[in-house]
């Protein structure tokens, strides 16, 4: 199905008959006596064809022999990939459950559980396909957790949910990198950045949570990156904040603590540095004050001051976000594929279906309701790759399955 979907690493125009597995075209037949193999045609009637085994005599080929099939057909099952493409297009395309789209190809929800998850073995080879990695420079970081019981981490309360990483383009949306991990601590958070800069990526700019776990990482992974913390989370924090210390009424009961959330939110209304900082040190000459009255109100002053570098440095620049808003908007796409599973079965069935989500996230354009800028395009086609002449952009714009089962030389970009 990738073959047809994103076309074949090299032209083969040659005709000969090859692996299907390694692709060397050293074979031999294994019997001058054809095999029948039975399939489902277009109309659901069962067909037979006649086909042969091969030997491979590739030693590095790790399965040694193989059957040659007609165009659509492929091994260990009776049904043609036209079939197959159509259960991932209304699983994925149409947000649709295994079950749902087995009733209507009438097969069972295992077997289009098979087709699905045999397409996300890995992640989409990006640098492959196309020659070169594109990215704005600025990314995105975020988490999820989601649920697998069955991993080898240790028993404790949290033993059944593991964490989802996600890397986002903040300007064209598009998913750089998605992993699972056991824990969400510095040892993996270090361990997805490495992933990242594995792939290619060079960021100028890396967007993140309030998390204290990213900020020496990322000056060891892209010391030339600016690290920014997201702003809406930092007044979400300071708010939860006041609200700890001083009650969930606190606007009403100490209004001079609401006057302080306001004016620590006003520091970054601003449209210059200088007036930030100005407003900045006009509540930090607060403190003394606040903390005469309640010496828990410290603990605001010094999350500000904590974190204050790495927010500030987002204004007046035309580069850095104020927000992470773009990982956010990935993640929610992210959770409407994800509440069909209600959690995985186990960390492998989860990084086949995280591969599976990235080529659907990243072929699927936005809707038409989306704002302007990215309306009706893909998040690929918004990092300025040309993939208009893959199959997988028309099954993922909800198109007509016409499919061409040899892919030729001209479907591959690169």
């Amino acid at each position: 199905m990738e073959q047809v979907l994103f076309g074949q690493w090299q032209a083969l125009a040659d005709g000969q008959v090859r692996c299907i597995y390694c692709g060397s075209t050293h074979i031999v037949r294994k019997s001058n006596q054809p095999r029948l193999k039975k399939y489902c045609d277009a109309q659901g009637q069962v067909q037979t064809v006649t086909v042969y085994r091969y030997y491979c005599r590739n030693r590095a080929c790790a399965k040694g022999s193989f059957t040659h099939l007609p165009p659509g057909l492929t091994p260990y099952s009776p049904y043609r990939t036209e079939t197959k493409l159509l259960a991932l297009q209304m699983y994925g395309w149409g947000y649709s459950t295994y079950r749902r789209t087995g009733q209507a190809l009438g097969v069972s929800s295992m077997t289009v559980y098979g087709w699905v998850r045999a397409w996300g073995y890995e992640l989409l080879p990006v640098a492959a396909l196309f020659g070169l990695v594109k990215s704005s420079g600025v990314v995105g970081v975020d988490e999820k957790y989601v649920l697998a019981p069955k991993n080898d981490k240790p028993a404790e309360k949290m033993r059944r949910w593991m964490y989802v990483y996600l890397a986002v383009d903040v300007y064209t949306y598009d998913l750089l990198h998605i992993a699972i991990y056991a824990h969400n601590d510095k040892d993996n958070a270090l361990a997805f950045l490495l992933a990242l800069r594995a792939k290619g990526y060079q960021p100028r700019v890396v967007v993140t949570d309030l998390r204290r776990d990213y900020g020496g990482d990322i000056n060891r992974v892209f010391p030339k990156a600016v690290h920014h913390e997201c702003i809406f989370h930092a007044l979400q924090a300071i708010g939860q904040t006041c609200r700890k210390l001083y009650g969930a009424d606190y606007a009403q009961t100490w209004p001079e603590v609401e006057a302080l959330r306001q004016a620590m939110g006003l520091i970054f209304q601003a449209k210059t540095k200088r007036t930030a900082q100005k407003r900045y040190d006009q509540v930090m000459a607060l403190r003394e004050h606040y903390v005469s009255q309640k010496a828990e109100a410290a603990a605001i002053f010094d999350f500000l001051e904590r974190h204050w570098p790495s927010l500030v440095n987002a204004i007046e620049s035309e580069l850095i976000p104020k927000t992470n808003n773009a990982v956010e908007m990935v993640i929610r796409r992210f959770d409407q594929h994800y509440q069909n599973f209600c959690g995985f079965e186990s960390i492998e069935s989860a990084h086949l279906y995280l591969a599976v989500f990235e080529k659907l996230y990243r072929f699927t354009p936005f809707s038409d309701d989306a704002q302007p800028a990215i309306r009706g395009k893909s998040p690929l086609q918004l990092a300025g790759y040309d993939i208009s002449q893959m199959p997988m952009t028309a099954l993922c714009q909800g198109f007509s399955l016409d499919w061409p089962l040899e892919v030729t030389q001209h479907d591959v970009p690169n």
